[in-house]
Formats: structure tokens, sequence, C-alpha cells
């Protein structure tokens, strides 16, 4: 069901910052009861949609921002324009189920195409197991009017993650060691990734001493980057890679580097740095001789692993806001002053916007368009 758009609602000014009118970022805010869809250009800020979901989740193409809300609605918001396009999907009978949703919050979990939106559901409570056996879907949706397909995920997909590689479509189970590629056109997923895989990893993983009492607990966690392919960090915190960017196993043993403690790592963000492949870090570290923590950015070469450039974060930083542009800088929200800063090397950071201090850590970045 398409309805008109929903508008421009509401105004925020936010303080200069010198940022060209031709950037502009689409973010994530909360509101006192809701979420809301926001545009930043230049000095303004503006709400566009607001969103009556405590979790939702997003993404992006080269002209769209999209955004599933719990009410089980999507917006599709044209980057340029900021005209909004809003499609019901429970009313049709090939939806079955409800958004996935993440206890940290709203998540990057949707793939945007020039043509359609991905993003997982779950049938739990609603509807039989789909033909895989499993409870967990790809919910395909057309741009163009709405209308839907439902591609079944297996019975051991859970917590799907939906992600890209190389333009492949890519789902992989979250703390797990599965992965398929969506083959869209026929409407059903590929194995690219088992146990078998990793057993070497996960062999050293279960000899390893159980961690100290009290400590937080480690979850394996992927990187897809395209032009290198995926890379795997494990419990004990170290990230290596395993499949090629062809998506085929690595025959020979690939570099790899500890990063500290797994559950330091708070972001893994895969992008580019001096036009090569590259993942990037989010992770606390201690402070030599200080009873304190500091967070750090660092971008690894997604090949040798070896660190490019690094950069301290604010305390504030919300590791879930990262944002890597293409020009390889990296943006995120700090949420203690309100500035949403950029990152680049050799440069340090600078506030790019600024918004209301205080701000929720479900705040996220949706976009950054650099302009010309």
């Amino acid at each position: 069901m398409k309805i008109p758009s929903l508008g421009l609602l509401g105004l925020l000014l936010a303080g200069g910052s010198g940022v060209a009118h031709s950037q502009t970022a689409w973010l994530l805010m909360s509101r006192s009861d809701h979420f809301a869809v926001v545009r930043a250009q230049g000095q303004t800020v503006r709400d566009i949609v607001p969103l009556r979901s405590p979790a939702p989740i997003y993404g992006e193409s080269r002209g769209v921002v999209a955004v599933v809300a719990s009410d089980e609605w999507i917006h599709v918001i044209d980057k340029e324009s900021g005209m909004v396009r809003s499609f019901q999907l429970a009313i049709q009978p090939q939806y079955i189920g409800y958004p996935t949703e993440d206890l940290s919050g709203p998540l990057r979990n949707m793939l945007v195409t020039d043509d359609h939106a991905f993003f997982p559901t779950i049938r739990f409570g609603r509807g039989p197991l789909n033909e895989l056996g499993g409870q967990h879907d790809i919910v395909q949706m057309s741009l163009a009017d709405g209308s839907l397909r439902s591609i079944p995920l297996p019975e051991d997909c859970l917590h799907p993650q939906l992600t890209e590689l190389g333009g492949v479509p890519v789902v992989y189970a979250w703390n797990g060691d599965r992965a398929w590629k969506l083959d869209a056109a026929n409407g059903r997923v590929v194995s690219i990734l088992t146990r078998d895989h990793v057993a070497d990893l996960r062999a050293k993983e279960v000899a390893a001493p159980r961690s100290a009492r009290g400590a937080p607990r480690a979850f394996i966690r992927y990187a897809m980057v395209s032009g290198a392919g995926v890379l795997r960090l494990s419990t004990l915190g170290e990230l290596g890679k395993i499949l090629d960017e062809d998506l085929a196993g690595v025959s020979a043993p690939a570099a790899s580097v500890w990063l500290g403690p797994a559950h330091d790592v708070l972001a893994l963000r895969s992008g580019t740095t001096r036009s090569r492949p590259a993942i990037g870090v989010v992770r606390q570290q201690e402070v030599q001789g200080l009873q304190q923590r500091r967070v750090t950015f660092s971008y690894l070469d997604a090949s040798s692993l070896d660190v490019v450039w690094a950069s301290d974060v604010a305390q504030g930083a919300i590791p879930e806001s990262f944002y890597v542009a293409d020009d390889g800088s990296v943006f995120y929200i700090d949420v203690m002053t309100g500035d949403v800063i950029r990152l680049s090397q050799g440069e340090g950071g600078s506030a790019s916007w600024h918004l209301p201090a205080g701000q929720s850590r479900s705040a996220r970045i949706l976009s950054i368009d650099l302009g010309r």
C-alpha cells in the first residue's frame, strides 16, 4: 500500500560548522517517544519522517535511504529531494513474520539496490516454519510498487545479518560460522560457509581457557570487505581472512592479527583507504599506567592487516554509529556533545554537524553524501 509523502516535519537549527552546503548527512535520532529520520544539510537539521519503533533496521543505495519500523511500515526516502514513499508490509499475504530487532538498538541490516530492498524477518508466533524448516526469511521488496517476495532461510540461520560483497548479497548467522549468498533471481540462498571452513579456529577457541569470572562474553564477528573477502574475528580476539573476494575458501594460511580481548572490539566496518580494501576497527584499550580506557579507531589494510592509520575518538562515541564514507574518511556521533565527527588520515577529528547534546545511544548515521 502506497501513501503520499509524509513531508518535512519540524525544524531544528544547528550551529554552523563550516561544512559546504552540498554535504548531507542522513541520521536516525531518538525523540522522547519515537525515532526520526533526520537530514543534516549545511547549517540546517530537519526531521523528515517519524518512526514509532523501538529498534528500526535500515540501509541505503546510491539514491535512497530505507528504514523498516517495527509497526511493519517501510519508508523509502529519496536522498536528493527528501521525498518519502511509505509502504505497509503486513497487509500483503507474502509477508509472514516481523522485522528482526537487535538489543543494541537500530541496526544496519538491510540491503538496498536500485530496484529492491532486502531485509530479514522472523516468523516467531506468526505462521508455520518456512519450507526449509527455518524461522527466518529474507523479504525482497520492490522499490517501485512495494510488492513483496519471501526467500526462506535454513533452520540453522539464526539472527541473520545481511550485507554484500562485491555486489553479491550475503547472509550470515550472527555469532555463528554459517553464511550463504543470496540468489535473488531464483528466490533461494546458497551455502558459502560452514563450520568445516573454520574447524581449526573453532578448535582453538574451544581449547582456550574460559574468560575470567565476570568478564564480558565474547562473540564471533564477521566483516565482508569488497576486493578482499570475508574476515572473521574470533572469540579470542584474532582477526583473519577465511574466504577470498570470490567467496571461496582461503587455501594458504592467511594473515591474521590479534586485536586484543574480543569483547573490547566494539565495531568492525569495511571500506577503503589509500584506494585499497580496508577494515575499520573500533575498540577500547587500556591507557598504560592509568585506571581508565580510551576508545580508538584503526584502519587496517584488509590484505596484510597492517595498521594504515589510527585515531583516538571521543569517549562519548556511539560504536554502532561509525560510518565509512566514499573518500575513506569515517564519521561517528558523540552522544555527549551531539557532534557528528569526521575522522580522516593525517587530519584527526573535526565536527561536521552539531545536534542537541545528550542524544540517546540509539542515534545512527544512515548515509553521508560528501558532495562534489
